[in-house]
Order: C-alpha cells, then structure tokens, then sequence
C-alpha cells in the first residue's frame, strides 16, 4: 500500500461510493436472516445511517448550474432512462424465475403486477396500495428517481436564484418534502427528490468553500462525531420509507453523518493498493451497480437460498453476499461494455448539476 498526495476531485469519491454499495448490499442481503447478527447489524447501523445523504452529498459536488433544457435531457438520459430499463428488465426476469420455480401462473401474474407496479409509480417502501394492488418496493433504484428530482430543482436554484436566497430556496423544498410525507404524497419518489435538495445543496458549498480540503479544529471533529454518533445511537432515519423518527434533527444529523463518511473514506483515499483500487472501481460503477442491485433483489426468490442455511445463518449470510457480489460485477461489466460500443459520452456514477 502506498501513499499520495490527497486531491480532491469527483474521482475521489469512488472509494466512498464502492463502500456504500456494499454496506447496501450487505444491509439489503440480512434481512432474509432471522438472526440478530449483533456485530454485523451494529456495523451496517454505523455506516448505513449516513448512507443516502453521502451519496446525495457526492452528487451534490459536482453541482454548478447549467443551462436548463441541456440539463434536463442529461438527466433524463443519465438517470431515467437507466430507471426505465431496470423496471423493463424485472418485468421480464420476473414472472420467468418466479413461474420456473412454482409453477403457478395466477401467482406469478399477481406478484409480477406488484413488482412493475412499484416500478412505474416509483414506491419505494413496500406495502401501498395503487389501483386495488399492494405494491412491492422498487429498491434502491428509488435514488436515481428521487436524484432526479433534486438534481433538476438545485441546478434551477443555482441558475435563477443568487445569494442567500439560494438558502431560502433551498429549505422550502426541504419543507415541501417533509409536507409531502405528511401528505401521504408518496408517488415517483417525489418527497425525497424534495427532501434532498438540501444534501445536494450542502455538497455544493463544500465544493464552493474547499471545506473538505481544510483541515478541521479538534472542537469541530468532536462536534461531527458526537453528532453523527448520537444519530447512530438514538436516531432513526429511512429516506427511502420517509421515516424521520426526530424530525428535523434525524435529518440534520443524517447529513451530518454523511460528511463524517466522506471525510473518513478521503482520508483512507491517500492510499493506494489492490484491495482500494478495487473498492474505487466499483464506486466508478456505483450507478450501474444499483440498476443490477435492483433487478437482482427483486426478482430472484433469496429468501429459498437463505432457507438451505437455516442451520448455519453466519455462513449463509457472507455466501449470499459473496454470490450477490458476482451477479452485480457481472452485470456492471456487461453494461460497461455495451455503453462503450455506443460510445455514450455519460460516465458511471454521475448525476452533477
């Protein structure tokens, strides 16, 4: 392992990014588990409370304002258009595995109904009703919808609005997304599109203040980590369900725990190595992983896999993970592969105003 010079620079922010995919896959993979795996589950806590809002404060980096119409189409081809191939992609392999493994077509076509469903309405918390149907969730894809929204409304701020205004702007879509929760106002990821704006916002500042290049004072280091570490301890925050158990401060300390990690993951970013370089290349592919991710989680049966290891929990749990793993490095090599050939100019893991 050697060391380099810290720079700060979007590429940097892999190794943040390969790490939250797999603290998503490892936190998404133990719920087919029904032991309390008190290690791993403290671990996933510390690391998934902040994990949303670090990847909405990356994204947030790379924010500086553009053109309006040049923006939207960007997005609509960076983010819509992958969300749109992933819910075609379950329409397909779902009904496929499911019928291959019980043989049942009345079944099939109900659960494939709650699956393309959740998709084309964008739930991201399973368990709603839409059109007489209980809906599943559309997994960790709700991100590029809810990033979507956010991306286009700060870039809209940033273009139109200058100076404290921008501040004012920004927490009335922070509130109009907590009305919408409210509200019950759940369709298309609409009220975390919202919500988010004010992490993508605080990603810009650090841009534009070079915060994160400064070497902070002991006082504030112990403000961030009592903070972030009271939020682990005591909060209780799902921005995918909506759930705020504190409000606001589940909110503040959420973000706050976010910064906690990328200053962290910087930090481990000055050196290099083998295990580091591979970590960096799937946060370059973060995007695409989560695509995959999403198709994967929803369509293959994981809970008759968890249940050929009743017996043995701990060794079922890393093998899916390890198996897991695979099908998303497949996967993102493959999509990698036929976006080279259409020579897309768009790079992985985007999503900057």
């Amino acid at each position: 392992m050697r060391y380099k010079k810290k720079v700060i620079t979007i590429g940097a922010f892999d190794l943040a990014k390969g790490m939250g995919m797999f603290c998503i896959v490892a936190g998404h993979t133990i719920f087919n588990y029904d032991v309390p795996f008190t290690a791993v589950s403290t671990g996933l806590k510390i690391f998934g409370t902040g994990l949303m809002p670090m990847f909405f404060l990356i994204s947030g980096f790379g924010c500086k304002g553009t053109e309006e119409k040049k923006y939207l189409k960007k997005t609509v081809k960076e983010l819509l258009i992958p969300y749109f191939f992933v819910t075609a992609a379950a329409a397909v392999l779902f009904p496929v595995l499911h019928f291959l493994m019980f043989r049942w077509w009345p079944g099939t076509w109900d659960e494939t109904k709650k699956i393309v469903l959740a998709y084309l309405t964008g739930c991201s918390k399973s368990g709603r009703v839409f059109l007489g149907s209980e809906l599943y969730e559309c997994s960790v894809v709700w991100f590029l919808l809810a990033l979507f929204w956010s991306s286009n409304i700060l870039n809209l701020i940033l273009k139109r609005i200058s100076g404290r205004v921008q501040i004012i702007a920004v927490l009335v879509c922070v509130a109009a997304g907590a009305g919408c929760l409210a509200g019950d106002i759940w369709m298309f990821c609409i009220p975390q599109g919202l919500l988010s704006v004010g992490y993508l916002y605080l990603g810009y500042l650090m841009k534009k203040t070079g915060w994160l290049e400064k070497k902070l004072p002991v006082w504030q280091k112990l403000l961030l980590s009592g903070i972030s570490g009271a939020e682990v301890v005591w909060g209780g925050i799902n921005l995918a369900y909506g759930i705020f158990r504190w409000g606001a401060l589940d909110y503040f300390g959420a973000g706050l725990a976010g910064i906690l990690m990328i200053r962290v993951t910087l930090w481990f970013n000055r050196y290099d190595g083998v295990f580091l370089e591979k970590i960096r290349k799937v946060g370059r592919y973060s995007y695409y992983a989560m695509c995959v991710h999403s198709v994967e989680m929803n369509c293959i049966p994981w809970y008759l896999f968890a249940s050929c290891f009743a017996r043995f929990p701990y060794a079922g749990y890393f093998f899916q993970i390890l198996v897991r793993g695979t099908i998303i490095w497949a996967g993102c090599m493959v999509l990698n592969k036929i976006s080279a050939r259409k020579r897309r100019t768009l790079q992985p893991g985007g999503g900057s105003c």
